[in-house]
């Protein structure tokens, strides 16, 4: 079976991307959770200096296939989930600001044809939007920290 357009890969990229253009203030992008074993791997490679962490992980959590209208037409639903950590000392609004950063980038990501219409195909199954499926504090490692999750479907194409 032929490749779907885009590719998963081109996806995360250009998630990655477009997150990476918000800098400095997005802090961090990764392209895979591979590169961190722990959350304590995380909080020690990724630290500032001042304590701060501010990272984003961009990964695929899955993608559903489905079968489209014309003999032969195949659709792959890439959902993709945009992770964030967020840790501030000496702030005494950083929930604000963290939560100000992931509202930041889902606005950048919705509607964004850099992300939904690479090569230009309009998505048909999906909308073009972008979610804030969690957010809230959690205890990591012995810090307070403000973690979050942006998710979004891609859709692509094949043909058999």
């Amino acid at each position: 079976m032929p490749a779907a357009t885009p590719t998963l890969e081109q996806v995360v990229a250009a998630v990655k991307t477009e997150i990476d253009a918000v800098n400095p203030a997005s802090g961090t992008v990764l392209d895979s959770a591979l590169k961190l074993e722990s959350e304590r791997e995380a909080i020690e490679a990724y630290q500032q200096a001042d304590g701060t962490i501010d990272l984003w992980v961009v990964t695929s959590d899955g993608a559903r296939e489905l079968e489209g209208d014309a003999p032969g037409e195949n659709y792959s639903l890439y959902r993709i989930v945009c992770r964030y950590w967020n840790v501030r000392v000496g702030d005494a609004s950083w929930e604000k600001t963290a939560r100000t950063q992931v509202e930041t980038i889902r606005d950048r990501l919705n509607k964004n044809a850099a992300v939904f219409r690479i090569s230009s195909q309009v998505q048909l199954l999906a909308p073009e939007t972008a979610s804030i499926a969690a957010a809230g504090f959690d205890d990591v490692e012995e810090m307070l920290a403000y973690k979050a999750a942006v998710v979004l479907e891609v859709e692509a194409r094949r043909w058999t």
